[in-house]
């Protein structure tokens, strides 16, 4: 699967190519400016290093108290296997690992944590999209604005369906007491998992907040490689609004790291939103954006994988207690 799929990422940037939206030649003007590719590279390893810190006051919640520094080692190695094997094949199964090492005894609550973890990296976009919508909603589109109004709507009825859901599930497993078969006692867990994150407004918050602040350092990086690149053809708020699109679209787990589907997205909303046809090699600005990327996860490769310890580091006394 994880070939097929890569295959299908090879095929997006070539037909890309085909249809002139993406031209390897227009990396060599970015070339002249290292201090701007070095500053995006510097950005891009700043936006990895907040994705940890987030992770860490998630797992917080959930009472996993594991070292900072093996949470950044965790999320470093993540970012680099999930630029080449989509979703749980790649940095989530890896963080699943970590999760088993630390808190051998909830490993479901350790996963929701990885999974809220990256619904929060979505939200970080969309809030930031939508800020800007507020700020300058003369630079963007009125198809623009409904996509981005519209994913805020998905993303906040899907949260409180779930909280919903799980509140429901919890009380009554809770009431009649959790029955002996796995699948129900994982029920149960992942249920007061989500009742914890409900109680914990202000981390969940503070989560959102270091989305938003990832966010900001991916959009930075990315005009900062189109400035390198030269194109001008676009304001930097349009910019940073296609940006955002791409972002979105890049997390969908079709290809290996979003590959195409990322420089697709980016391509034509940019060109959606040019007051007139430039030619701007925005595919390029963005696989160029992916490149550095790379490079800013390399360390991960490095960090190495969880090691067995004999403890778990759930905090004592952290079980699931029916009520």
């Amino acid at each position: 699967m994880a070939l097929l799929r890569l295959a299908f990422g090879v095929l997006l940037v070539a037909a890309l190519i085909w249809m002139k939206l993406l031209d390897p030649a227009a990396l060599v003007p970015a070339l002249a400016h290292p201090s701007l590719l070095a500053l995006a590279l510097f950005a891009l390893f700043g936006a990895i290093c907040v994705a940890a810190l987030r992770w860490y006051v998630l797992l917080r919640v959930q009472r996993i108290h594991a070292p900072p520094l093996a949470i950044w080692r965790a999320v470093m190695s993540g970012a680099f296997l999930g630029t080449f094997l989509p979703g749980m094949l790649g940095g989530d199964l890896l963080r699943s690992g970590y999760i088993v090492q630390w808190a051998p005894h909830r490993i479901s609550t350790g996963v929701l944590s990885i999974l809220v973890d990256r619904a929060l990296g979505l939200s970080g976009v969309v809030f930031v999209a939508l800020l800007v919508l507020l700020a300058r909603p003369e630079d963007i589109p009125g198809a623009t604005r409904m996509t981005i109004l519209a994913a805020l709507g998905i993303m906040v009825a899907g949260s409180l369906i779930a909280m919903a859901l799980a509140r429901r599930i919890d009380k009554r497993l809770s009431r009649a007491g959790v029955p002996p078969s796995t699948l129900a006692k994982w029920m149960h867990e992942l249920a007061h998992a989500v009742t914890l994150y409900r109680r914990a407004p202000m981390a969940v918050a503070g989560g959102v907040l270091l989305s938003m602040i990832v966010c900001g350092f991916d959009i930075l990086a990315l005009l900062l490689v189109t400035q390198a690149i030269g194109i001008t053809a676009l304001p930097r708020v349009q910019q940073a609004v296609a940006g955002m699109l791409a972002l979105i679209a890049n997390a969908v787990p079709f290809t290996p790291g979003g590959l195409g589907i990322g420089e697709a997205a980016f391509a034509n909303a940019c060109i959606a939103l040019e007051p007139f046809a430039s030619g701007a090699p925005y595919a390029t600005a963005f696989l160029a954006f992916r490149c550095l990327n790379i490079l800013a996860s390399v360390p991960g490769a490095f960090v190495g994988i969880p090691r067995k310890q004999s403890s778990s580091l759930v905090s004592p006394g952290e079980k699931i207690v029916t009520k």
